[in-house]
Order: structure tokens, then sequence, then C-alpha cells
């Protein structure tokens, strides 16, 4: 039987801010590759473990541990980082009318 190929996708602010909520602040180092390997069937190979993230601003401190985080991964291999970006946009609440700026991640251009 021929095997199956498989490829992870993994939207980093979503498993970064998932983690930190749960709870499982010590989960935020995982060996993503190893985590997709581990939930492989039988007949499958991981192809490659793609990424999504973008680059914190305005906060030298997390960008500085996104950086390390972003450098291991890389170290580690078999991981494809795919970078967006950030485009501001204004919320209204509809409630009251009060407007405010915020920003929200898109994907790689």
């Amino acid at each position: 039987m021929p095997r199956e190929r498989a490829i992870t996708y993994i939207d980093g602010y979503n498993l970064y801010y998932g983690l930190l909520a749960s709870g499982l602040k010590s989960s935020r180092w995982l060996d993503l590759v190893a985590l997709s390997r581990s939930l492989l069937k039988p007949n499958q190979q991981l192809e490659t473990v793609r990424y999504f993230t973008t680059r914190v601003r305005n906060d030298r401190t997390a960008a500085a541990r996104q950086g390390r985080y972003l450098d291991a991964l890389e170290a580690r291999g078999g991981i494809d980082i795919a970078y967006g970006h950030f485009l501001s946009k204004t919320v209204k609440c509809y409630n009251c009318q009060h407007t405010w700026p915020t920003h929200e991640e898109k994907r790689p251009t």
C-alpha cells in the first residue's frame, strides 16, 4: 500500500493564545514536527509542517520571545514558516456607536 503524504497547517497565533488561555504555558515550546508525526495514521508520512504567523510589532519583549521561538522552529527543520502581515481597521460598537482602531492578521502576500 502506498504511503499517504500529509502536511500539517498551523495558525501560530491561534496555537499560542489557545495554549496560553488553557493554562499550558510550558507547552508554548511544542516540537511541532513531533506533534504532527504523533497524529499521523500508520500509512501516512509527514511531508512538512506549514506554520503561519505575523511578526509581533510594538512590543519589544514579545517580539524577542517570538523571534527566539521562530529561530528554534527553523533550527528544528521540517517546518515552512509563512509570514503574513497586519492590516489596520476601525471597529464600531453597534450599541453605543463607539469606534476604536485595531488590527487583524492577514495571510502572506
